[in-house]
């Protein structure tokens, strides 16, 4: 009754890194955008983890998506990458 129509949400998951892999949090994983590639949203994007069991993966900043919303810094070309990792990045707490 609720749900989105395809015209106005798309859905993707993944389960497999690129060379075929389970994902898994013993491994760092990134998702890049080049200079102006970030998804083209009219509303908004986002992506969040869930666990196997499809629950939000807990953590310890409490952080379970990042949207378009958010305020993403480039890298020194332009592009973003988002790292997904078990482990807060060096130099953080």
């Amino acid at each position: 009754l609720f749900a989105n129509v395809a015209e106005d949400a798309v859905y993707l998951s993944a389960t497999k890194e690129s060379a075929m892999q389970s994902l898994t949090a013993a491994h760092d994983y990134t998702v890049t955008f080049p200079q102006g590639g970030l998804p083209p949203a009219n509303a908004f994007w986002s992506i969040t983890v869930y666990d196997k069991a499809g629950y939000l993966v807990p953590n310890a900043i409490n952080r379970y998506a990042l949207h378009s919303w958010n305020n993403l810094s480039a890298s020194h070309d332009g592009s973003v990458i988002i790292t997904f990792s078990a482990k807060p990045p060096s130099g953080t707490v």
